[in-house]
């Protein structure tokens, strides 16, 4: 993106922050003087003269204000923002990069304004213009209620290839809009198709939103899959952290079967049951007398039994 181009971006959102009206009543620019004119397509643009009582409206004028009283508060851009929409002109947008980003961007107004169709829009040329999935999220995250979540429905079943791109994304998102079975379902369904051990946010989710419904379909995936033992201590851990030790006990003895000596699991089993982890170091005793591991960790329990 060009200079100028980065610098109107950085502006927008400075007007955007700096904004002390309650009005948010932007008009698309001209396709041929606007904002995003000229290189690619314009939904909806306006004429120029449209264009500029759009600026004027965006400075956050008296009448707009007025007239948006009675729908709450909304955003506005202050007079710097507007200047810059003025004087944005589509000559700065002709390389690709910077078109994808002016969409994204004014998606992301749009949404902050509450203009779910506007936004829509937006969003819908901004993925045609090749942005990329986490600029369009953010948009998406700034449409509150149930209007964000079926908005993010409909795009995901339109433009599925597209969300595929950042998966993980796409989960956080749903659990976030408070879409918990959805987000359990899509999760499971990336580690069940994951070649090896999956991306590690799947599985937070699915400790994170329902950890009881969640443990046997994970330990069972564990044993089909071949995770390793390194993967049962870093479960291990999340749960020991979750206060969950009775979940952890599940997969240290599943890790331990992989790896008898591995010492972050033993821990975990003296720390969380002692009996039992004696008898895991006695068996390496009675397996080989002489065994260092097995000594070591036995000295350190009767030092700390007094």
């Amino acid at each position: 993106m060009s200079n100028r181009g980065a610098l109107f971006l950085v502006g927008l959102l400075v007007g955007l922050g700096a904004g002390l009206g309650l009005s948010m009543l932007m008009q698309d620019p001209a396709s041929g003087g606007g904002v995003l004119g000229a290189s690619g397509t314009n939904p909806g643009a306006t004429t120029p003269s449209e264009s500029e009582d759009a600026a004027a409206e965006l400075a956050g004028s008296p009448e707009a204000a007025a007239g948006a009283e009675d729908e709450g508060p909304q955003v506005t851009l202050t007079e710097t923002g507007a200047a810059l929409l003025r004087e944005f002109d589509a000559s700065s947008f002709k390389s690709p990069d910077a078109l994808r980003t002016g969409w994204s961007l004014l998606a992301q107004l749009y949404a902050l304004a509450g203009r779910v169709e506007d936004a829509e829009r937006m969003i819908r040329a901004a993925i045609e213009t090749g942005a990329s999935v986490d600029f369009v999220l953010v948009a998406i995250g700034h449409l509150k209620g149930p209007e964000g979540l079926a908005l993010f429905q409909a795009l995901r079943a339109e433009f599925h290839d597209f969300f595929e791109k950042d998966a993980v994304a796409v989960a956080n998102v749903l659990l976030a809009r408070g879409a918990t079975a959805e987000a359990i379902e899509y999760a499971r369904q990336k580690i069940d198709t994951a070649e090896g051990e999956p991306n590690w946010r799947f599985i937070e989710i699915l400790v994170s939103a329902d950890l009881d419904a969640n443990t046997p379909y994970l330990l069972d995936r564990a044993k089909t899959a071949s995770w390793s033992a390194d993967w049962m201590n870093n479960i291990t851990n999340l749960l020991v952290g979750k206060e969950r030790n009775d979940a952890a006990l599940l997969f240290i003895v599943h890790g331990l079967s992989l790896d008898l000596k591995h010492d972050g699991l033993m821990q975990h089993l003296r720390t969380i049951d002692l009996d039992k982890a004696l008898t895991y170091i006695n068996r390496l005793l009675n397996d080989d007398p002489e065994d260092t591991y097995a000594w070591v960790h036995l000295a350190e329990i009767r030092k700390e039994q007094g």
